[in-house]
């Protein structure tokens, strides 16, 4: 027969960690630039670039060699 699991005490060490770490983070000057920076800095960065650069870059001239579909595309009647 199956034994019972064991107890570990390092994993209930752990999940104690990871339920109580908001009682522990505290926001400091170290800290806040960091947050800032993934935050703010980074998707404001992103988002302007992918808006000064729309439509310079094609990328399914790149990727893709031959048209979709050999014919113009009709779609089948269906009876349901």
């Amino acid at each position: 027969m199956a034994k019972t699991l064991l107890h570990d005490k390092e994993f209930d060490r752990f999940n104690v960690l990871k339920e109580t770490s908001g009682n522990r983070f505290r926001l400091t000057p170290k800290n806040s630039f960091g947050i800032f920076i993934l935050a703010g800095v980074i998707p404001v960065g992103l988002t302007y670039l992918a808006y000064a650069t729309e439509g310079e870059y094609h990328w399914n001239r790149l990727f893709r060699r031959t048209p979709l579909y050999e014919t113009e595309y009709v779609p089948r009647d269906k009876d349901l």
